[in-house]
């Protein structure tokens, strides 16, 4: 079963992501409520941020940055975010495997 946090989408998954910016690290730190708690070292300025949480997602998930796409949430720290050419059970595997308990 799917986390909470992933729903099915026609060209991949969409991440909901509650993002804390600014971090020591750039980690997983588990769950917020209904959503995938992502902590970053960038800070949330001119979208530096947002670039890091799509990068950092794609290689957990083993896609190229380029297919992670942010759908809402540019300047909110609640953010959907499309992997596109994944499946939920490979995503919710990979992130599983990196300890959110996915």
């Amino acid at each position: 079963m799917a986390a909470s946090f992933l729903s099915p989408h026609k060209e991949g998954v969409v991440v909901t992501v509650w993002v804390v910016p600014g971090s020591k690290k750039t980690t997983l730190a588990g769950l917020y409520g209904d959503f995938l708690k992502v902590k970053v070292t960038e800070p949330p300025e001119s979208g530096r941020a947002n670039k890091m949480v799509l990068s950092f997602l794609a290689g957990l998930c083993g896609i190229p940055a380029a297919d992670a796409l942010l759908l809402s949430g540019a300047s909110s720290r609640n953010k959907r975010i499309l992997l596109k050419n994944a499946s939920i059970d490979v995503v919710s595997d990979k992130l599983r495997a990196d300890g959110t308990g996915g």
